[in-house]
C-alpha cells in the first residue's frame, strides 16, 4: 500500500531506532543494489544483525552531539520508510565542507515525494553539499540532478562493492 507524503513523519531518531532503521536500510539496500551484486554477495554483506551493528554506532555517535551531522528518519506508524544522513565530508579532499552520506527510501514509498522531504530536512538551507553515487544507478543520478547536483568528473573504484565505479556528484549552495 502506497503511503501519503502527509502520514509520514519525519524526525530525528533515537539510539532506540536502531533495529527498525536497520531492517529499513537492510530492505531498501537490497531493493537498490539486487540486480547490481549476485545474491550470495548481498546477503553476506547486507544483514540485518550487520545493520543493526552499524546503525546502534552510529546513533550512539550521533547522540553524544558532536558527529557534525544531521540525522533523519521517515516513518508511517511504526515502519521506518527512509532516512539520511547528512553533514561532516568523510574524504579529506572534500571539495565543499557538507557530504550526503546517504539517502535512501523503502520502494513502496518512492514516487511520494518522500526522498525530496528528506533531503529538505537534512539540508534546509540548501548548502554547497557533494555525495557518491554508483555510476550505473540512474534513478538516483536523475534524483540527484533535479536537486541540483551534477558530476564532477570525480570517479572511484570501490572495492568493498564489488569493484562498482561511484561517481561524485556536486551541489552548489543557494546564495543567501
Amino acid at each position: 500500500m502506497l503511503k501519503q507524503l502527509e502520514q509520514m513523519v519525519i524526525r530525528e531518531p533515537g539510539v532506540e531506532d536502531a533495529e527498525r532503521v536497520a531492517l529499513a536500510h537492510s530492505i531498501a539496500a537490497a531493493e537498490a543494489y539486487a540486480h547490481y551484486f549476485p545474491p550470495e554477495w548481498m546477503a553476506a554483506r547486507n544483514t540485518v544483525e550487520e545493520r543493526v551493528r552499524q546503525w546502534s554506532e552510529q546513533l550512539s555517535v550521533y547522540a553524544r552531539g558532536d558527529s557534525g551531522w544531521q540525522i533523519r528518519i521517515a516513518e508511517h506508524g511504526e515502519q521506518v520508510l527512509g532516512f539520511g544522513i547528512f553533514g561532516r565530508p568523510r574524504d579529506e579532499d572534500a571539495p565543499v565542507p557538507a557530504e550526503l552520506h546517504r539517502l535512501y527510501v523503502l520502494s513502496e514509498a518512492y514516487g511520494t515525494g518522500l526522498a525530496t522531504r528528506l533531503l529538505a530536512e537534512l539540508n534546509p538551507e540548501q548548502a554547497a553539499s557533494y555525495l557518491w553515487v554508483m555510476e550505473n544507478n540512474p534513478r538516483a543520478i536523475a534524483f540527484y540532478r533535479k536537486h541540483g547536483y551534477a558530476p564532477d568528473g570525480t570517479v572511484k573504484i570501490l572495492e568493498n562493492i564489488g569493484g562498482h565505479p561511484i561517481l561524485r556528484m556536486l551541489r552548489k549552495g543557494s546564495p543567501r
